[in-house]
């Protein structure tokens, strides 16, 4: 990673955009951050491309989760019930 890239990277961390950064190992990092869609995410993203490849997941809260495995179990129960 060039100083250019580190710079890049310490400005989004310092201005709030990366939570959290880090290293797995020689050549491979990670960044958690919160976006209001994809599109944002991966302009993002795309500033230190050839450099660095990004993989990207949305993370859903453990609250959100519940209520839709939830919600799909009880449909599909109903669903074989017809």
């Amino acid at each position: 990673m060039t100083q250019a890239n580190f710079a890049a990277a310490n400005d989004l961390l310092k201005a709030g955009v990366f939570k959290e950064m880090g290293s797995l190992g020689p050549g491979e990092g990670f960044a958690i951050a919160e976006f209001p869609s994809g599109e944002e995410a991966l302009r993002l993203g795309s500033r230190f491309f050839p450099m660095m490849l990004t993989q990207m997941r949305e993370i859903i809260s453990w609250e959100k989760t519940q209520e839709i495995v939830l919600n799909e179990a009880k449909a599909a129960v109903k669903r074989k019930k017809k």
